[in-house]
Parts: C-alpha cells; sequence; structure tokens
C-alpha cells in the first residue's frame, strides 16, 4: 500500500509540519447537490487515515455514480489511495501514475491543479528534486493566481531545503511571507525559513524564527522530526543545552519510527556523553542501534558505543574493569567489547557498511588499539590505510597527527633503527603523510644517527625547502652543513655555513659551524678567513676548557701564516693566565728559538726542565736547551747537557731515538770544532 496511514496523514491534516503543500482534498461541488450516505462514509474513513476503507467505499460509489461532479472527485481522492504493487521505495512513483492517469482523463478538472500540486509533491517527498521542481514551475506557470500557489512555493522551498539551497529555500519562504494574502501560509513558510536558517547553522536567526512559529503553532513544530531536530541543533549552539535536548526526546517520542528521531537519540547520547553522564549515553545509542537496524542512525549509535569502548580499553586494565558503567549495562542488557580483539571485530564490521566519516573514525580507533597494545608495526598500517581512505574526514588529520606522534615518540626514545626501520618498511607512508618540517627534520636526524649522511643531507635540504619555524630552520641548516662536510661537499659547506653565520649570528650551534668553515679555510691556506671563523668559535665557547682549545688552534693559524710574533704573545697570554699546559710551555720555547730570541728560548727551556714531565718531553727540552746554550755560545753548559743527554741509556720510543741520534752528531760536530781551534792554535 502506498504509504498507507502516514500518506494519509500527509494529504489531510493542513496543520502538520510539511504536510503536503496541497492541503486537504480540496472537495469541490454544489452544496445543494445531495451527496451520498456512502460517499460520506468514504470521505470520513479517508480523513481518519483509514487509507482501505475509504477505497473499498469509493470504488462502488464510483461504479454505481460514473460520471458527476462528485464521481470526478472521488477518482482524483482515489488516485493518491490505492495500493502500490511495487517495491516501496518506488511507491510514489506509482501513485503518481495513478494521479496523471486521472488528470488525463479529466483534462479541465477542478481538480487538476491540486493533483499537479500532488505530482510535485510526491517527487518531492521521494527525493526527486529536479523533477519535483520543474513539476513546480509547471504548476506556477499554468495557474498564476490559484489559492494553492503558496502552497506550492512552500513545496518549491522544501524541495530546495531537501537539496541544500538553503538561499533558494530563504527566498521563495519570504515570498509567502510578503504576500498579506497568504497568511494562511504564514507559519508554514516560518518554520521553513527556521529550517533552513538551521540548516545554513545560521542559528540565532534559525531560533527567532522557531520562536515565532512555536508562539502561535507549537504543535506545527512538534509534528515534524526534522523540525524538531533541527530546532535541538539550535538551541545546543546558543548555549540552550537542556531545552536543545528537550527538543531531541520530543522528536524520539513523538516520531520513534523516523529517522530523524533516530539522530536526535544519537545528539542526545553525544551530548550526554560530553556532560558525562555516561550511563543514560550509552543507553541512548544503544536504542538507535535497536529501533533502526541497518539505517544511518543505528550506524551513528553504533559509533557512539565504540567510541566509549574504545576510550575505556585506552585507561588500561585496572581502570577498564573497576568502573561501575560496565555492570549497569550488562543489567541493561548492552553487551560491549571487553578486549581490543573483540572492539576491532566489531569496528570492522561497521566500517564496512558505514559512510566515509564513520568509517575513517572506526579506522582511526582501530589503530589506535594496536599503538595501545605496542604493535607499532599495524599501528602505522592502519593509519596509512586511513590515510588512503579518509577522503578528507577530520579523522585523516588524526591520522597525520597520530603517525607524527607514534615517529616523535620513536625520535624521543632514540630508537633509531625502528625509527628508520618502520619508514624504510612503509615508503607509501611519506607521500600520503605529507610530513610537517618538524618530522622532516626528526627523520633528517635519524639518518645522520644511524651514519647514513647522504639521507640526512637530502633531508635536511628537504626541511629548508619548507616554511618551517625558526628553530626547525636553523637546526635542517646546521644539518646540512654538517652533513655536507661529511659527504666532502665543500662548496656547500661554505655557502651553507655562511647562510648560517649570516642569519643566525648568535646561533646554537654558530661555534660548530664556524669550526667548519675554519678547517675549510686551513685546507684552501685562506689563513685570515680561518682566524676569523677561528675567533667566532672563541666568543661562542662555553667553557674555559673550551676557550683554551680554540685559542692553540688560532696559534696554530698564526704558525701556519708565518706570524710568529704573534703566535708567542698567544701563547705568553695562556702561561699569563695559568691556562697552558706543558705542551704549551715547550710549544714558546721551540717559537722563541726559531726566531732567534736564544735568551728567553733557554730560560723557558730551562724552566721547562725543572718539571716532572713525559720522558719524551723532557728529553725535547734538554736537548733544545743545550741546543740554545751552544748559539748563546755557552760551550761548556751545551758540552755538559749533550754528554748528559749522550748517557741516556733508555729512548722513550721512535721520538726519544731520534733526539739521541741528533744529540749524537751534535757532540761529534762540537769534537770537531774543538780539535780544529786546537790545530789551529785558536
Amino acid at each position: 500500500m502506498i504509504g498507507g496511514p502516514l500518506l494519509m496523514a500527509v494529504i489531510v491534516f493542513p496543520a502538520m509540519a510539511y504536510a503536503s503543500p496541497c492541503h486537504k482534498f480540496p472537495w469541490q461541488y454544489p452544496p445543494q447537490v445531495d451527496e451520498p450516505e456512502s460517499l460520506k462514509q468514504a470521505r470520513e474513513a479517508m480523513d481518519l487515515g483509514l487509507t482501505q476503507e475509504a477505497v473499498e467505499l469509493f470504488r462502488p460509489f464510483i461504479r454505481k455514480h460514473p460520471e458527476g461532479p462528485l464521481t470526478e472527485g472521488s477518482r482524483f481522492a482515489m488516485a493518491v489511495l490505492l495500493e502500490a504493487d511495487t517495491d516501496p521505495s518506488e511507491a510514489f512513483l506509482e501513485t503518481i501514475r495513478h494521479v496523471r492517469a486521472v488528470r488525463q482523463q479529466f483534462p479541465q478538472s477542478v481538480y487538476g491543479p491540486w493533483a499537479l500540486c500532488q505530482i510535485g509533491d510526491l517527487y518531492r517527498r521521494g527525493g526527486w528534486g529536479i523533477e519535483a521542481k520543474a513539476t513546480f514551475e509547471q504548476f506556477l506557470i499554468s495557474y498564476p493566481n490559484h489559492p494553492l500557489t503558496p502552497g506550492v512555493l512552500i513545496g518549491a522551498g522544501l524541495n530546495f531545503l531537501q537539496n541544500n539551497q538553503n538561499l533558494e529555500a530563504a527566498l521563495v519562504f519570504r515570498r509567502v511571507l510578503d504576500q498579506p494574502s497568504w497568511q494562511e501560509f504564514y507559519l508554514e513558510a516560518a518554520l521553513g525559513l527556521a529550517d533552513g536558517a538551521a540548516a545554513s547553522k545560521a542559528w540565532e536567526q534559525a531560533r527567532y524564527w522557531y520562536e515565532a512559529v512555536h508562539l502561535d503553532s507549537p504543535e506545527l513544530i512538534r509534528a515534524s522530526p526534522y523540525s524538531l531536530y533541527l530546532k535541538g541543533l539550535t538551541e545546543l549552539q546558543v548555549g540552550h543545552v537542556d531545552q536543545g535536548l528537550a527538543q531531541f526526546l520530543l522528536a524520539f517520542n513523538l516520531h520513534p519510527q523516523h529517522q530523524d528521531a533516530g539522530r536526535a537519540l544519537n545528539r542526545l547520547s553525544e551530548n550526554l556523553m560530553d556532560q558525562g553522564a555516561e550511563l543514560p549515553a550509552l543507553w541512548f545509542a544503544y536504542q538507535a542501534t535497536k529501533k533502526f537496524p541497518g539505517q544511518e542512525p543505528a550506524q551513528y549509535g553504533q559509533a557512539v558505543l565504540l567510541r566509549w569502548v574504545a576510550k575505556d580499553l585506552l585507561k588500561g586494565s585496572e581502570a577498564h574493569f573497576s568502573g561501575e558503567v560496565r555492570p549497569r549495562l550488562a543489567e541493561l542488557g548492552i553487551a560491549l567489547p571487553a578486549t581490543w580483539g573483540a572492539f576491532r571485530d566489531a569496528a570492522g564490521r561497521l566500517a564496512m557498511v558505514a559512510g566515509p566519516e564513520l568509517t575513517a573514525e572506526m579506522s582511526f580507533w582501530i589503530a589506535q588499539s594496536f599503538e595501545a597494545q605496542g604493535n607499532i608495526r599495524e599501528t602505522l598500517a592502519s593509519y596509512i590505510r586511513l590515510l588512503e581512505i579518509g577522503g578528507g574526514t577530520p579523522w585523516e588529520q588524526k591520522a597525520r597527527v597520530a603517525i607524527q606522534g607514534v615517529l616523535s615518540r620513536l625520535h624521543e626514545r632514540e630508537e633509531w633503527v625502528e625509527f628508520v626501520g618502520y619508514l624504510e618498511m612503509y615508503r607509501e607512508i611519506l607521500p600520503v603523510l605529507r610530513p610537517s618540517p618538524e618530522l622532516q627534520l626528526m627523520i633528517a636526524e635519524a639518518y645522520q644517527k644511524l651514519e647514513l649522511p647522504s639521507q640526512a643531507f637530502q633531508w635536511y635540504r628537504r626541511v629548508l625547502s619548507e616554511e618551517a619555524p625558526q628553530e626547525v630552520h636553523e637546526k635542517a641548516r646546521a644539518g646540512e652543513v654538517f652533513m655536507a662536510d661529511l659527504l666532502g661537499k665543500v662548496n656547500i659547506v661554505k655557502e651553507a655555513g655562511g647562510q648560517y653565520e649570516r642569519t643566525y649570528p648568535h646561533g646554537k650551534w654558530i661555534a660548530r659551524v664556524a669550526s667548519k668553515l675554519a678547517q675549510v679555510a686551513l685546507s684552501e691556506e685562506q689563513i685570515e678567513e680561518a682566524r676569523k671563523q677561528y675567533d667566532i668559535v672563541l666568543a661562542h665557547a662555553e667553557t674555559e676548557e673550551g676557550r683554551v682549545r680554540v685559542r692553540r688552534k688560532i696559534i696554530h693559524v698564526l704558525r701556519n701564516a708565518g706570524r710568529l710574533d704573534e703566535a708567542i704573545r698567544e701563547y705568553q697570554a695562556l702561561i699569563r693566565e695559568q691556562v697552558a699546559n706543558s705542551e704549551d710551555a715547550l710549544a714558546l720555547a721551540d717559537l722563541l728559538s726559531e726566531k732567534g730570541r736564544d735568551r728567553e728560548a733557554a730560560a723557558a727551556y730551562e724552566k721547562f726542565t725543572e718539571s716532572n714531565d713525559s720522558p719524551d718531553l723532557q728529553l725535547w727540552a734538554q736537548y733544545r736547551l743545550a741546543m740554545s746554550y751552544r748559539k748563546l755560545g755557552k760551550v761548556e753548559e751545551a758540552d755538559q747537557l749533550f754528554s748528559h743527554l749522550a748517557k741516556t741509556e733508555a729512548p722513550t720510543g721512535g721520538l726519544g731515538t731520534a733526539i739521541l741520534a741528533t744529540v749524537a752528531a751534535q757532540q761529534s760536530q762540537m769534537n770537531m770544532e774543538r780539535d780544529r781551534d786546537r790545530a789551529t792554535g785558536n
């Protein structure tokens, strides 16, 4: 049967929200006509929604009275009451065929406009928006000044609403409101405006129009589950939570079988859950799953239940089994998964039949379940699948954040092998993940830690190509310098190092970068540049020990440049500041000797030989002191010291052996000089 009592409710009762815009069947015949009792009974049955009884009364009347105004009206009335022999989802099409057949039979009938209006509304209710729009437009062209015109306009407005054309709907409803002679349709147009505003999320405007309708005809709103649902949303959005929940309850209590009532149940559940009322929230969600099996409200209700299960299991086993909610649910006959495995089974079944957003959400919670169990491999695989099917849902972005969180935790724990291993295992992760600069930096650092400079270098450069926060950019620039140095890319070391120094003159890695630039400058014999870079390193050294090491490097640069006087002054400063070691003192003595400042050199060597330093250094100092004595003409002191050195029995190594060999040579030369002097009488 086509719609049964539901269809009759749509047609007969003009006070119902979104009743047929064609309104009550317009019986039209002269009042003096004597109406047979059988027709009166048929009309009464029709008014009461007794479809089958009405048809059984109309049929004999029509057979007995095949012609006349009463029969004509009866044929039009019965056309919308005939049983359908087709699938219920297409029943409206059969009704349309019946109505059209009668309209063609009586092309000039006074019921023709009502029939055309009815056809348009049947298309609208069947979801055929284009056909509904065309039919309503046909009516307005054919009957521009008909009393049903405002009703047809409301039908057209509702059709726009159903197709999310809210602006067009508002314009149509406004047209009805602005016509004083159509006052009878004012409230229906106002309710259309309210619903359209709510659907557009213009909450304050929606609330105004709902209040306007409520003051005059609250039953108009209560009669429409769609309006009750949207009014509930509106109340929530303007901060009237209790009023919003009351509207949802009304939708469910007054229209328990309507899908909007199911949506209201889920909204009730979600809001109660937000308020911490878990038990009633879960009960309402469960009702949605039971009352709307296989339909969207059931899917969303199941999602509410599984969402709670996931969060409950994430608390851990102790918290999970110590709560009061599960025992109460069991008392109510509501069984929910108690393990991650059972949860994944239920979530997977829902994901197979639900729409994109719920499918994405369930996929997210499944990934969370693997993460909770420490199964990183399945966690990442699940998140990656979600990215591939996410379809722009909020859960897609949550998956991106979650993946970066997993990798970040591996990075924090310095599990470099695992970090890189998962990236290599899921090579497809990076194109779909679109990693943030922060994650790219982590990847670069992981490769660096695993001593894979080529991969690290590429990732550091990738970070630098992005709009990254300053701290990320700075670290990447420094990493580029260090990896280029390891890879022998001297030009990049110079270029990137210079950029770092210009951009971050007081940066965290300025000393290391300057040190690399100094090494490059030394290799290219650019002494002044090397000195400049070491000065930068010195300025940013954090400890006294570090500063001394840098000062020694600067001295080394000065020596290589032949600037011995400056090198001597630097060593003297180290000694004066009491931060020099024995090697510094010996190096100073050698420099003094090299500059021909033999007296100062001898004094420095003498002071060094008084210390208890390594045998090698002592041997070298004594040898150099003997050489200084010789240059100063202190032949006897030199000879004594050479003789002492020659008696050393245990050379300490290669250096000691070389020194002793040199000592022997010096002694031999001195003996030859003495023999020559005696021979000449000097």
